[in-house]
């Protein structure tokens, strides 16, 4: 008579770059999620840390006039997945002659997502920089486009489309505003495990792999 036996030694999982690694993220907490669990698969430990909360715009007029004006529009931009969730209509109401550009794949997912398929996405930078070198918007004479962001982007990407022959505006869907605590700081908060900090905004994310920080 035989019996298998199992050895109850732990096998050692792989060392990921990250491995041990206190990683604080100060992106609002629903993209924070996305970002944690990359870093955590990669061996790192997230440590959560909103710096900012996103809140509708304070006048919510002006957004409103643009989705009911929707048809008037040849073109629409969206500069990220936050413009889609806050400033996109119901897809019902999403005319198809309007040709959408995204600055990258998680923008254009987040638009099939709600209905509006067929972005185009730029090849080289997934940024404003990226989608003005597509040759669709080369020249844009006469057309009329509806750039859909947060209050205070930035204007680059409209007047450059103004300089190129288009009557470009923008519709805020969100605003952001500084998270209010009362809890210890995120120094205080594993502060002996954190070795890394994630400052995100919609262009890109930086890691610091130095002493525990936090962006206030």
């Amino acid at each position: 008579m035989t019996s298998d036996v199992h050895s109850l030694a732990v096998p050692q999982r792989e060392r990921g770059p990250l491995d041990g690694i206190g990683v604080v993220v100060t992106r609002p907490l629903r993209q924070a999620a996305v970002l944690a669990a990359r870093i955590a698969s990669l061996g790192g430990v997230p440590i959560v840390w909103p710096a900012i909360v996103i809140l509708p715009p304070l006048d919510q007029a002006p957004l409103a006039r643009v989705h009911a004006l929707l048809a008037d529009y040849d073109i629409a931009i969206f500069v990220s997945a936050n413009a889609v969730e806050f400033g996109a209509p119901t897809a019902c109401s999403w005319p198809e002659r309007i040709v959408t550009y995204a600055p990258g794949p998680g923008t254009a997912e987040a638009l099939a997502a709600a209905g509006v398929p067929g972005a185009h996405v730029p090849t080289t930078s997934f940024d404003s920089e990226g989608m003005l070198e597509l040759p669709s918007l080369a020249d844009v004479t006469g057309k009329r486009v509806v750039i859909f962001r947060g209050e205070g982007g930035r204007e680059f990407l409209g007047n450059t489309l103004r300089s190129r022959g288009a009557t470009a505006s923008s519709a805020a869907g969100w605003r952001t505003a500084k998270a209010i605590r009362t809890g210890p700081r995120a120094s205080s908060i594993g502060a002996e495990r954190a070795g890394a900090t994630i400052r995100c905004t919609s262009r890109c994310w930086r890691t610091d792999r130095s002493a525990a920080s936090t962006a206030t």
